[in-house]
């Protein structure tokens, strides 16, 4: 019985990136049309939701693909709007923020710049409510 050649095999989907757009994994843990997360969800997941409400309210979104050949600590994403920037390191209800991703978020608050067009967060999933608020806007 001869192998199934590379063409033939059933492919796992993967996230698109053309265009700097992510298609989003909707996992059951994430109920983003009840303005709730659940508290257990993965980071990967919460990080998904994030990404996708931002990109449905019209932000330009960046999240490093892969950080290991990245500065240590620099915050998971960068979002972006005319009149406003907001870095936000995102970390599931346990998670722990390591000195390096301390450092980034203390830095990047200490900017002497108008702070009202420039926002640094740390959040978690139980912050949901207050992520769609200020995505939303």
């Amino acid at each position: 019985m001869a192998s199934k050649q590379a063409s033939e095999r059933p492919k796992k989907p993967r996230a698109d990136h053309a265009g700097g757009r992510q298609r989003i994994r909707r996992k059951k843990a994430i109920k983003m049309d009840t303005g709730r997360i659940h508290l257990g969800v993965k980071e990967d997941d919460f990080l998904a939701a994030v990404i996708e409400l931002a990109t449905l309210c019209h932000w330009l979104v960046y999240h490093t693909y892969d950080s290991r050949r990245s500065q240590a600590g620099f915050p998971d994403l960068v979002l972006v709007k005319p009149d406003k920037l907001i870095f936000a390191e995102l970390k599931t209800a346990k998670g722990t923020v390591r000195p390096a991703q301390k450092e980034w978020l203390d830095t990047l608050a200490a900017v002497s710049v108008d702070q009202s067009q420039i926002e640094i967060y740390l959040w978690r999933p139980d912050d949901w409510d207050g992520i769609v608020k200020i995505i939303a806007g």
